[in-house]
């Protein structure tokens, strides 16, 4: 069964339009290796009540997956990083990301694999101070 988490949350406050710092970046990990197919992930900007925001991200908010797995590992690691996104309004979210797996040879279609909802953010209309990412992560495409 694959497992998603969040490996880098993003921070607790943002500013309105701002590109997120730390950026989020969401992991997918499984047994086994998988051939024939990628996965991609979209990203949706939620309200407490757990309501998707129409345009309330602004970036890249479907990313294609990264596999960093480790040569001999018996499990598959891929990341979906966000490294543009900005919340465009005031108030307090939470970003949830869908990720999908999707046939070389049947590109029209996709399967839900699973969700992760990152931690709140609360936006607002003024500076805020740069925070240090809690984990940093190498990413290379292979």
């Amino acid at each position: 069964m694959a497992a998603l988490s969040i490996v880098i949350q993003p921070p607790a406050r943002a500013q309105v339009s701002t590109t997120l710092h730390p950026p989020l970046v969401a992991e997918l990990n499984f047994r086994g290796a998988v051939t024939g197919h990628y996965f991609f992930a979209m990203a949706f900007l939620l309200t407490r009540e757990g309501n998707i925001v129409e345009g309330g991200l602004s970036g890249t908010t479907s990313v294609n997956g990264v596999d960093v797995t480790t040569a001999g590992s018996s499990r598959t690691t891929i990341y979906f990083p966000y490294t543009d996104l900005a919340i465009l309004a005031e108030g307090a979210y939470k970003i949830r990301v869908d990720v999908y797996k999707v046939a070389y040879d049947r590109p029209d279609g996709y399967d839900f694999q699973a969700l992760v909802k990152s931690s709140r953010v609360a936006v607002v209309n003024e500076a805020v101070p740069a925070v240090s990412a809690g984990k940093s992560l190498n990413i290379q495409e292979k």
